[in-house]
C-alpha cells in the first residue's frame, strides 16, 4: 500500500516536478524582491499559488498510475507538499521585508497560518483537478483560467460582486493573507473550501470510482484496472 509519504517521495524524483517546484519559487522570490512592501504577503503568496496546483497534479496522477495509490493518501501527500510551499512563501517574505520593512508583519500568526491555508487550498485544487481532467496539462490550465475566471466574471458584474467573497479562491485568500479574519471571513473561507477543496475532490473521486479505478478504501492496495498516464 502506497502512502502519502510514498506519493511524495515519486513526485520528488521526477524532474519536471522538480523545475516545477524550483521555477515556483524563483517566481515567488522575484516578486517578493520587487513589489511594494505593502503588497508583499498577498503578491508572493499569490503567485506561490499558482504554481503549488502544477505540483499536486502531478501527485494526482498517481492514483491513476500508481498500483496502491489511494486517494487519501494523495490528498495528505498534497497537503504537506502545499503546507511547506505556504513557510517557504511566508520565509521569503520575510526576507523581502527584512531589508526594507518590518519583516514581523509577514511572521504574524495569523498571516502564517493564513499562508499555509491558501497553499493547502490551491494545493487540492490541484488535487481534484488533476484527478478530473486529463491530460495534466489540461488541470494545469483549468488551475489557473477556472478560479480567475470565475472571480473575473463576479467582478465584472456589479450585482454579483458581493458573491465574490463566497465562491471564490481568491477572494477567500486576500482574507486570509490579510491576517485580520473576523467571524463573517471565516465563514466565507468555510464555503469556499468546501466548493472549491472537499465537493471537487468528491467529484473526482467519485468519477475515478465509477471509471473502475479502485482510489479509496483497503482494496486499493490491490493491483486494479487503471487509465491513463500521470
Amino acid at each position: 500500500m502506497i502512502g502519502a509519504w510514498d506519493v511524495i517521495k515519486r513526485a520528488l524524483g521526477s524532474r519536471g516536478w522538480q523545475w516545477a517546484a524550483v521555477l515556483t519559487f524563483l517566481a515567488g522570490a522575484l516578486v517578493a524582491a520587487v513589489v511594494p512592501a505593502s503588497e508583499v504577503v498577498l503578491l508572493t503568496q499569490s503567485v506561490i499559488s499558482v504554481g503549488v496546483p502544477f505540483l499536486t497534479i502531478r501527485l494526482a496522477g498517481q492514483v491513476r498510475t500508481a498500483v496502491g495509490a489511494r486517494v487519501p493518501a494523495v490528498l495528505l501527500g498534497a497537503a504537506v507538499v502545499s503546507a511547506v510551499a505556504g513557510v517557504l512563501g511566508v520565509v521569503l517574505c520575510v526576507v523581502a521585508l527584512a531589508v526594507r520593512a518590518d519583516p514581523a508583519q509577514a511572521a504574524a500568526p495569523a498571516v502564517v497560518l493564513g499562508s499555509v491555508l491558501v497553499q493547502v487550498g490551491a494545493g487540492l485544487l490541484g488535487t481534484g483537478l488533476g484527478m478530473l481532467l486529463r491530460p495534466a496539462w489540461v488541470a494545469c490550465a483549468a488551475s489557473v483560467v477556472v478560479p480567475l475566471g470565475v472571480y473575473g466574471l463576479l467582478g465584472g458584474i456589479e450585482a454579483l460582486r458581493p458573491v465574490q467573497g463566497w465562491v471564490t479562491l481568491y477572494a477567500a485568500a486576500r482574507n486570509q493573507l490579510s491576517g485580520q479574519m473576523g467571524g463573517l471571513e471565516w465563514g466565507q473561507w468555510a464555503v469556499v473550501t468546501l466548493i472549491w477543496v472537499v465537493g471537487l475532490n468528491l467529484l473526482a473521486a467519485a468519477r475515478l470510482r465509477a471509471a473502475g479505478v479502485l482510489v479509496t478504501g483497503p482494496e486499493a492496495s490491490r493491483p486494479g484496472p487503471r487509465t491513463g498516464t500521470e
